[in-house]
């Protein structure tokens, strides 16, 4: 039984003064002394029982107020200001901005504008507090928009950009396009805008899967877009649904700060990008053959419903569906895109293209 009241003391002790401050962990200790020992003495002076009360007293209360001693000195500070900082509203002359911002990333927040001639456009604004001390992701974004720009309407498959900004104290924008809203009407509440994108899209479908002609007529019209970009020396190192906006029912890729000049066999290059969507090490993204694989395991999501972190696993119940051969082809073109080994993956975006577009020819002459 006294081995069993020491237990129960050390556990109370060790472990309830260390979470109290140690200056009302001192008194509550002192307390305990003044409850304890006289009760102990009263005990043997009335009883013939005698209790060890000097192990407790003398040697675990010690202990625990060491412990919580120690304790307070790792503690956090309870009481702690966190500071929120607040990007400003960008100055933006001939634009006018609808608030709230309908979409926020890593690098800034882009809002529904009106500009000096009626039209709606997509206006970003990157800030520089958004990075702390490192001015690296700021300058690459700033400078993919510069190259982007030239060639934004050069092709119907990337999203246009009107005008990019000089670099402003802390910040920078530039105005888009802007592409079809989530919902019909949204002009009449500009506030309630939300854009589709493949992301949102497929949100909306059953099992969050386009159908497989839907998938590969998208994949089509990616891959000319890729071609295009590559063909410029460039590559765009973040395909993923979210970045592929539709205008007028049209796929646009879009998000174009990451690109870049393709650069083969750079030690130093920037590894950036989102996980899932780039190839896996030690191969390192930043290439058009890991657009290639990016663009392949968009297809993936689209057409499995799944997330891009269980490839290359696929449902049962879509091999087993009334017409599997167009979803069939269309996982073969889907793994080869996304080979682990670049020998066996589509070289070029082209040669992707003419793989996705055998299995668009055996939709011809089917009614679906």
């Amino acid at each position: 039984m006294e081995w069993l009241l020491f237990g129960v003391a050390g556990a109370l002790l060790g472990g309830g003064l260390c979470r109290l401050r140690f200056v009302w962990a001192l008194a509550l200790a002192a307390g305990i002394v003044l409850v304890v020992v006289p009760s102990a003495v009263s005990l043997s002076y009335y009883t013939n029982y005698w209790f060890p009360w000097f192990i407790i007293v003398g040697g675990q209360m010690p202990c625990a107020l060491a412990w919580a001693l120690v304790m307070q000195k790792r503690r956090v500070p309870e009481v702690a200001t966190k500071t929120v900082v607040m990007e400003p509203l960008p100055e933006t002359p001939g634009y006018e901005l609808v608030q709230p911002a309908f979409g926020e990333g890593s690098y800034g927040r882009v809002w529904l504008a009106k500009n000096s001639a009626g039209q709606w456009r997509a206006l970003k604004a990157v800030y520089l507090s958004k990075f702390g001390n490192n001015s690296d992701p700021y300058e690459r974004e700033f400078n993919g928009v510069q190259i982007y720009k030239p060639i934004s309407d050069q092709h119907p498959g990337l999203l246009r950009v009107d005008f990019v900004s000089e670099k402003k104290a802390g910040y920078f924008y530039y105005t888009m396009e802007l592409g079809d809203g989530l919902e019909l009407g949204w002009e009449k509440h500009p506030a309630t805008y939300k854009p589709r994108d493949l992301f949102s899209a497929r949100a909306q479908l059953p099992g969050k899967r386009l159908p497989i002609r839907e998938c590969v007529r998208i994949g089509l019209a990616l891959c000319q877009a890729l071609e295009f970009i590559h063909g410029r020396g460039m590559v765009h190192r973040d395909i993923k649904p979210q970045n592929v906006i539709f205008i007028n029912g049209k796929p646009k890729l879009a998000d174009m700060g990451l690109i870049t000049e393709i650069r083969e066999d750079d030690p130093e290059r920037t590894i950036v990008g989102t996980h899932g969507f780039m190839p896996p090490p030690p191969e390192r993204p930043g290439t058009p053959q890991a657009d290639i694989y990016a663009l392949g395991m968009v297809l993936y999501v689209l057409s499995t419903g799944r997330s891009a972190t269980v490839f290359p696993e696929v449902s049962t119940t879509l091999v087993s569906r009334e017409e599997p051969e167009p979803f069939m082809p269309l996982n073969a073109v889907i793994l080869r895109a996304c080979q682990p080994d670049l020998k066996s993956r589509y070289i070029t975006a082209t040669e992707l293209g003419c793989a996705l577009q055998k299995v668009m020819d055996l939709f011809d002459g089917k009614s679906e």
